[in-house]
């Protein structure tokens, strides 16, 4: 591959990862981590010490164009289907975008990338015109910042970090911080509006997007750790496993991976869609960390 344009510090390598698509190293005494310029994906992050947090599917597709299944997609400028449904990629299409990798610093251990997308040529009508500014920040914890200008005709922007966390077994696991929150149920057989009591366990597919603007825990006791996510600019929480049979019926997904993951995504989805004029911007923030029980 061709020497990058940027320069980078000597914890950050440039080379050619999974699938021959383009992918970022970091390598310093508060972390490893790597990311893929197509999708802006990060695919790992682990704190010294620690084990990884981020969990990738071993049968991901690594493909140009293709979805990336685990890690952190960057789902945009539409969420699922979108708000009416019927757009096509799922999730939108900045995650299945190349974007240009515009900066790379490291400060005290801590390596910040800076990456950048230009809607100009998007693939879809919605979001044509819009440019946006990716923000990673691998150390003791991982913070991700996405800026999203609207372009010439403005956009209702719905956004998500698909986080998906590594965890020891699903069964066992609980996620606290969403007591009394509203959330639209999307699963077989959910009702479109209900209302959390206590923390979210997990014994069937669950996908449901949380009116939620705080901070959440996935509570692990098989790994011996919680996992604390904060957000700003954020007004949705999404929570997904997909459970026996869907992750069975999908072809990227192990029939059986669905016990050693879940994602608690930071989002703005639904009715928290976010209304942006010509020019306006938006910055959704959020920050993992690794906490012992």
């Amino acid at each position: 591959m061709a020497d990058p344009i940027v320069s980078l510090p000597p914890s950050v390598t440039l080379d050619e990862g999974s699938g021959g698509l383009t992918r970022l190293r970091v390598r310093t005494a508060r972390c490893t981590g790597e990311l893929y310029l197509m999708g802006a994906h990060v695919t790992e992050w682990t704190p010294a010490g620690a084990d990884p947090v981020l969990w990738v599917s071993a049968r991901s597709r690594w493909a140009s164009g293709e979805p990336i299944r685990g890690g952190i997609p960057v789902c945009g400028p539409w969420f699922g289907p979108g708000r009416a449904g019927g757009l096509t990629p799922a999730h939108g299409w900045f995650r299945i975008s190349p974007w240009e990798l515009a900066e790379v610093v490291e400060a005290d251990g801590t390596v910040t990338v800076r990456l950048t997308l230009d809607g100009a040529d998007a693939p879809h009508e919605v979001g044509r015109g819009l440019s946006a500014s990716y923000e990673i920040r691998f150390g003791d914890t991982l913070q991700l910042a996405l800026t999203v200008t609207a372009g010439p005709e403005g956009l209702e922007l719905e956004e998500a970090f698909h986080t998906y966390f590594s965890v020891a077994d699903i069964a066992s696991v609980t996620v606290e911080g969403l007591d009394g929150c509203r959330y639209v149920d999307k699963a077989p057989g959910g009702r479109a509006v209900n209302a959390q009591t206590g923390a979210v366990t997990f014994n069937r597919e669950t996908d449901r997007v949380y009116a939620h603007e705080g901070e959440v825990s996935i509570v692990d006791p098989g790994a011996g750790r919680r996992l604390l996510i904060t957000k700003e600019g954020s007004a949705s929480t999404v929570v997904w496993n997909p459970w026996v049979a869907k992750a069975a019926a999908m072809e990227d997904f192990g029939d059986d991976e669905w016990r050693q993951m879940i994602c608690v995504e930071a989002a703005n989805a639904l009715r928290a869609a976010v209304p942006l004029e010509p020019g306006q911007s938006h910055t959704m923030v959020a920050t993992a960390a690794v906490r012992p029980l």
